[in-house]
């Protein structure tokens, strides 16, 4: 079982990171196996592992998230006289159902504003705003233009992000 642990604390860190984005990674069957004889050897017997060592398990893992079957999470940010309500929900039985949702509530408690991602949703965005770089020197022309149209929108929204984020990369140390 020490293997099995230190082969999926590798994995794990290998990776990005936990909640890198807005959803839990859904494993295949084999990977999930491995998660789930990890937790039956850190659980077996129940008090096998001390406090200090059963937290650095689920830190160096990230067992707090990677391969959980159910994860709920919710993070609030104060905006204005209003506050932003994000939502992370997942289920490993229905994969349907897993969700991202953002709210905005205003300062009496009505929600103005409410958008719900799906899992589809937050891939496809993912795909689009870091796909890696293609090289199309021996594309057909049309395919060709449509990579370059797909490219030159994505540096646009790229561009647009950038603009909405500057605030947060502002260099402290210009003089105001």
């Amino acid at each position: 079982m020490r293997v099995t642990l230190i082969s999926l604390c590798l994995l794990t860190v290998a990776g990005c990171g936990p909640l890198m984005r807005p959803m839990v990674d859904r494993l295949d069957d084999q990977t999930q196996a491995r998660v789930d004889d990890t937790w039956d050897n850190m659980f077996s017997p129940v008090d096998r592992l001390d406090r200090t060592l059963l937290l650095d398990v689920i830190l160096v893992g990230q067992l707090h998230q990677y391969g959980v079957d159910r994860l709920h999470m919710v993070s609030e940010k104060y905006v204005g006289d209003g506050l932003v309500v994000m939502e992370v929900s997942f289920d490993r039985a229905v994969p349907e159902a897993d969700e991202f949702v953002v709210a905005y509530v205003d300062g009496d408690g009505y929600e103005i504003r409410r958008e719900s991602y799906t899992r589809e949703d937050i891939e496809d965005r993912i795909a689009f705003l870091f796909a890696p770089p293609v090289d199309t020197e021996d594309w057909p022309p049309e395919e060709r233009e449509r990579h370059e149209a797909l490219e030159l929108e994505r540096e646009a929204r790229h561009a647009e992000i950038s603009a909405i984020l500057s605030p947060m990369s502002a260099d402290e140390s210009e003089p105001e």
